[in-house]
């Protein structure tokens, strides 16, 4: 039976109460599926991620951000440059020395999927441990990435079922340089490197070999990429992408807030404020 987009998004937002090296998220109001769909949630989303971490230097907790990426969103996000339909919803703990998030993407290229990530980057921003669990009709995978402090890289993976995908996983001696987890379409993982080297705040730009999860299928490939600081503004800032790998020539402008999170990836994502947010605007 195929999974439409009803049925992912429902099961995703009923069941996203789960707790993994500390962390579980709740939504106080659980969005229903035509609500998502049709792109008119009211009230927004909340939610919170409770960790073990200082919280003398916590800059904040984030009940998202929650990033659209669709079409049928056009209302809402007043754009046509984004593509096929993606939405994603994350809770961040957000220290001066690095982060945590919990995270739920559900898409429908080039299979319907639904996909939930745990991501431990509260070292210096340096990814310690990511794990990724992908699912849809008749199939589960899983993979988990995790760094010690020498700069190795281990994956374990797990595959259910049957679907018409690449092979989860890949060759970690090809990351032995990369500090950073990059999980596809997704604008949060591209957080870690700016705020590393604080290229949301003062100019610069720096080269990076990231370890690069591919979605749906859990792939894992090294590639290198560029930031560089464009400019900063009152709340916001821009820091240009530069795919110097198996990509090369792509770039994009990402617009970030004053805490270096995503707010607009060009032809990618949108962050989407809850109402509450821009009422204080």
């Amino acid at each position: 039976m195929a999974v439409g987009y009803r049925d992912l998004i429902t099961r995703t937002y009923v069941l996203l109460d789960r707790s993994s090296a500390g962390l579980r998220v709740h939504l106080d109001r659980l969005a229903t599926s035509r609500e998502l769909v049709d792109g008119t949630v009211r009230g927004g989303l909340r939610g919170s991620v409770g960790s073990a971490g200082p919280e003398r230097d916590l800059v904040g907790t984030y009940g998202g951000p929650v990033y659209l990426v669709s079409e049928r969103f056009i209302d809402v996000l007043r754009t046509h440059e984004l593509d096929g339909w993606r939405v994603e919803v994350a809770g961040v703990d957000l220290w001066s020395h690095g982060l945590r998030a919990v995270g739920t993407q559900l898409g429908v290229d080039p299979v319907p999927y639904r996909l939930d990530y745990w991501l431990d980057a509260t070292d210096d921003f340096i990814t310690r441990s990511v794990e990724v669990e992908a699912s849809g009709d008749g199939w589960r995978r899983r993979l988990l990435l995790s760094r010690d402090q020498s700069g190795n890289w281990r994956s374990e993976s797990t595959e259910e079922g049957k679907v018409d995908l690449p092979c989860v996983g890949g060759d970690v001696e090809a990351l032995r340089s990369a500090r950073d987890c990059d999980l596809a379409f997704s604008p949060l993982t591209n957080t870690m490197p700016i705020r590393r080297h604080a290229l949301h705040v003062r100019p610069g730009a720096v080269d990076y070999l990231m370890a690069w999860v591919s979605v749906p299928d859990l792939g894992l490939r090294a590639s290198r990429q560029r930031y560089e600081h464009v400019r900063r503004q009152a709340e916001e800032a821009v820091v240009r992408y530069v795919d110097i790998g198996a990509h090369r020539g792509f770039t994009s402008e990402l617009v970030l807030d004053q805490d270096g999170l995503v707010l607009v990836y060009p032809h990618l994502a949108r962050r989407v404020e809850r109402p509450e947010d821009a009422e204080t605007r």
